[in-house]
């Protein structure tokens, strides 16, 4: 497989920037998706151009299924590992959910992980990291730890250990809840108290910066959808950089865009996908 698509640590210690942050064209996803399809003995990708040749079996153009990662169930876009009979909302997953392997060493904890837990045991499983239960719009796969009771989901799992803010010059360094002291402490990007009691962690520098900001603030909600295009249920969609001194207004809730990205439908802006549909 060495050479197929973009390399991918699976260890993901270090990421230089948020996803999504680079403006060149190179860095776009034009709505290609990467399948995985069993042949005899052997994997067959696929990519998003019309005919097959040596043994790639192709999707299409018009390909457009859902946008979501079968593990972590992020928003996702361009290259995906896809069930080849699964229909529009088949399992699917993305290169950063599809390179952990077992044991899957996360630097927030000291013993490895595995996927150890039966079907029936990961739906009551509970994240340590962002403490959510399965429950019929969230069932993300979750990795366990046989020499203690730690379970964290693959959200919180591939989520960029260290990571670049713009106005730090030092790596920032995910930090759990526990790491954190209700008395002080601001986000750097929105500017509103971090609360460290609440659930989902945040970003700390430990080199005398006291730069701490919010997850979301720093990655964005939807951080592995990055600019280009989409088929949304058979229609073109844009997705673009939200950088302007003005957010846009969105034309399914009226509210301005806060996020990193925007998604653009003919002449319309929308903040998300669902504000789309």
């Amino acid at each position: 497989m060495a050479g197929v698509g973009p390399e991918v640590d699976p260890s993901n210690s270090v990421t230089e920037g948020p996803v999504g942050e680079e403006d060149s064209p190179n860095n776009w996803s034009w709505g290609s998706e990467f399948g995985c399809v069993v042949g005899g003995d052997e994997l067959i990708f696929g990519v998003g151009v019309s005919r097959e040749i040596r043994g790639v079996r192709i999707l299409g153009e018009d390909f457009s299924g859902n946008h979501y990662c079968s593990a972590c169930r992020r928003k996702i876009c361009g290259f995906v590992y896809k069930e080849p009979k699964g229909g529009w909302d088949g399992f699917q997953l993305d290169l950063r959910c599809a390179s952990v392997s077992e044991p899957f060493q996360y630097e927030g904890h000291e013993h490895p992980l595995f996927l150890a837990l039966t079907p029936e045991e990961e739906k009551s499983a509970i994240c340590q990291i962002c403490q959510e239960k399965d429950d019929e719009y969230n069932d993300s796969q979750k990795l366990a730890c046989i020499e203690c009771n730690y379970i964290i989901c693959f959200g919180c799992a591939t989520l960029p250990y260290k990571t670049r803010y713009k106005h730090d010059k030092h790596f920032l360094v995910f930090r759990k809840k526990e790491e954190g002291n209700d008395e002080q402490g601001w986000c750097d990007i929105c500017e509103s108290k971090l609360v460290y009691s609440r659930k989902g962690g945040f970003y700390s520098c430990d080199d005398y910066c006291s730069t701490i900001v919010h997850v979301r603030c720093l990655l964005g909600k939807d951080p592995y959808m990055k600019p280009g295009q989409i088929k949304h249920w058979g229609k073109d969609v844009l997705i673009l950089h939200n950088k302007t001194m003005s957010r846009p207004l969105c034309h399914g809730t009226e509210h301005c865009c806060q996020d990193n990205i925007v998604y653009k439908k003919r002449n319309m802006t929308f903040c998300s996908l669902f504000c789309l549909d």
